[in-house]
């Protein structure tokens, strides 16, 4: 081997360890635990297999959730309570619990933009009343259970019937989350896809789901060498400053 080659190998040895070292160094920002609640609303689209004729098969939804989320730099985890509803015209409601590992691609989410991806286990409570029950609001959480007056003896009514079913699923799903570059403020936008099965029925339906959502919550800036403060712009204006 001539000494051009040797000299050709050290240059590319020599990139390849600035190239990792300059990896590190984006792995080391994002170093550390950070933990937060986060809540956040969004919309979606279900469909529904099965035998249900008195509800609608494909019905479009509003979320409204809260995360709690464990950041630990590449992986991390969330755990996740929602509350779905398909409104008057869909009539199905479900509050489900959601599970599952994070991964970090690419960004810390705090000065440069950040992308997640995560897969968790789902568990939903899925609920329907035919129309002539209970209101059935968007965002706001309600089961519309819908208890009819009795009717006393002897009287004839021409009130059509109310039919309700409700039925658990277990599922899985997964996503990806962009998170946008703002010290003082998580924003984050989230879309997944999901499949769940009923587990109450010997012929069980699916539930095959999609849906975007809008997580916004305040940060809360700590160097390891100080006690807890607000991040507001003054105190980040000291930090720049040379001691």
């Amino acid at each position: 081997m001539g000494r051009r080659a040797v000299t050709r190998v050290l240059v590319l040895l020599a990139a390849s360890l600035v190239g990792a070292s300059a990896r590190a160094d984006d792995d080391s920002e994002l170093r550390g635990m950070r933990i937060g609640f986060v809540p956040g609303i969004g919309a979606g689209v279900a469909q529904f297999t099965g035998q249900r004729p008195y509800f609608p098969s494909f019905v479009g939804y509003t979320v409204a959730q809260i995360e709690f989320l464990v950041d630990m730099g590449k992986w991390g985890g969330f755990l996740r309570g929602e509350f779905v509803s398909s409104g008057g015209g869909g009539r199905w409601t479900s509050p489900s619990v959601v599970l599952g590992p994070t991964y970090r691609f690419k960004g810390d989410g705090e000065e440069r933009w950040g992308i997640v991806g995560r897969a968790g286990l789902v568990y939903q409570r899925w609920h329907a009343t035919s129309s002539g029950g209970c209101d059935v609001p968007l965002l706001i959480p309600t089961s519309c259970q819908y208890y009819p007056p009795p009717t006393p003896p002897g009287t004839i009514t021409d009130t059509p019937p109310v039919y309700t079913t409700t039925v658990d699923h277990i599922g899985a799903l997964a996503g990806v989350s962009l998170e946008a570059p703002v010290e003082s403020v998580f924003v984050a936008i989230g879309a997944e896809l999901g499949a769940s099965v009923d587990v109450d029925n010997a012929n069980p339906g699916l539930a095959f789901f999609g849906q975007l959502t809008l997580s916004l919550s305040l940060r809360d800036h700590l160097r390891e060498d100080e006690t807890p403060k607000m991040p507001t712009m003054r105190h980040r204006f000291n930090q720049d400053q040379p001691r």
